[in-house]
């Protein structure tokens, strides 16, 4: 008898340990196909993340980081068709700082300056004037192309480079040197569990005394969230006074 529960547990312990086999991802070695896998992980009507934007290079910039939340929607032929970016400037050490909502509904675009209580709105990209740099450098937009990461996938000379730790995630990371943009080389970092990116690193090589670049950090993605009114409408805090021109 004692010999039968023996065997029993011992046939147990090998289909327990097959199982959990069989349950090991394969890891993959071809950054094409991680970049196919993250490119189709990220598919969405709407995207909304946390995010850091940091600027590096040499000599020291003296842009500020940029702290908030990205919330985009579709495609137009230079970038989100709807996009509502909440950005908070933060120079040195300092916490907190300029605060600012700039978006589109996809016909007006607006600024409001919460710090002056002003809100501009126009046609264009212009009605952002001394923030447009802002509006370009903050968002990931590759991840609401069609297909996301469509440059990434077809643009350059991709490499994988190993694993890291992104925050409480383990990442692949690639490096990609760019066609067509001189000196321009990114380094891509995705989830190993989701594929969702989380970081990505962008510089451009100006020249032998110059070099400008930005890491993104990516957190609490949300991939179609759910809202109870169009979150891309332009919103106006009570208090607040419409103006013109942009700043």
């Amino acid at each position: 008898m004692r010999r039968l529960e023996l065997i029993f547990v011992l046939t147990a312990f090998c289909l327990r340990v097959g199982v959990s086999a069989q349950e090991v991802p394969k890891e993959i070695t071809d950054p094409i196909e991680l970049l196919r896998k993250a490119s189709d992980a990220v598919k969405a009507e709407v995207i909304q993340y946390n995010t850091t934007v940091q600027p590096f290079g040499y000599p020291l910039p003296r842009s500020p980081r940029m702290e908030g939340t990205v919330l985009m929607s579709g495609w137009r032929k230079d970038g989100p068709a709807k996009f509502k970016y909440d950005i908070t400037f933060v120079y040195g050490e300092a916490s907190g700082g300029e605060q600012i909502t700039i978006g589109s509904d996809g016909e007006t675009y607006y600024l409001l300056e919460h710090g002056k209580k002003k809100v501009h709105e126009g046609r264009d990209h212009s009605v952002f004037g001394a923030y447009t740099g802002a509006m370009r450098s903050f968002p990931v937009v590759e991840l609401v192309k069609r297909p996301p990461l469509e440059n990434e996938l077809v643009s350059g000379t991709v490499e994988l480079q190993g694993s890291t730790r992104v925050g409480n995630e383990d990442c692949r990371e690639i490096k990609i040197t760019y066609r067509g943009r001189q000196g321009t080389e990114a380094l891509w970092y995705f989830s190993k569990k989701t594929f969702l990116l989380r970081r990505v690193d962008i510089a451009t090589q100006k020249s032998s005394e110059v070099r400008e670049g930005r890491q993104v950090m990516l957190a609490d993605m949300v991939l179609n969230p759910k809202f109870d009114s169009d979150p891309f409408n332009l919103q106006i805090p009570p208090g607040y006074e419409k103006v013109q021109p942009a700043p």
